[in-house]
């Protein structure tokens, strides 16, 4: 069906192929949730997901992220239950279902828009993609932290 698997740093979707370009088999879908410590400068989360219990297919995607600089001065004992969590749902990206082929696509419609891009490389940190400060501390985690984005 899927598998699921978690990790200290980034959250990330994956997908294996084999065949020919004629005749692509899509298979192995895998999901790396959100890393629970702020090792790499994201914001800690978790990831929840739904089974469609007639087609066993994965389904509505949402991560959940505790939004840490919120937290700083909070009285534990009094304000726990406030918490300050930010939930980021895939299917405002187009991404419904976590199959191999739907991962497939959305990688395509990803290589052609560098906005959604940009965005859904935000949302999977945990920031937000709507504010520019949120923006540019997460483009400075990719260029800086990674290297997987030059500052160009």
């Amino acid at each position: 069906m899927i598998e699921v698997s978690a990790h200290d740093h980034f959250s990330d979707l994956r997908y294996h192929s084999n065949g020919d370009d004629s005749n692509k088999q899509f298979y192995h879908n895998l999901l790396v949730s959100p890393g629970i410590s702020p090792i790499k400068n994201q914001y800690p989360g978790i990831a929840i997901f739904e089974v469609d219990t007639a087609t066993l297919v994965p389904r509505d995607l949402k991560m959940m992220f505790l939004l840490l600089d919120s937290t700083y001065g909070l009285k534990m004992n009094t304000e726990a239950a406030s918490l300050p969590f930010r939930t980021v749902s895939f299917t405002d990206f187009g991404l419904y279902e976590l199959t191999p082929s739907a991962l497939k696509d959305f990688k395509g419609r990803l290589e052609q828009s560098d906005s959604l891009t940009y965005n859904y490389l935000t949302a999977k940190l945990g920031f937000d993609y709507n504010s520019k400060t949120e923006f540019q501390q997460a483009m400075k985690i990719y260029v800086d932290d990674l290297g997987l984005i030059t500052s160009t």
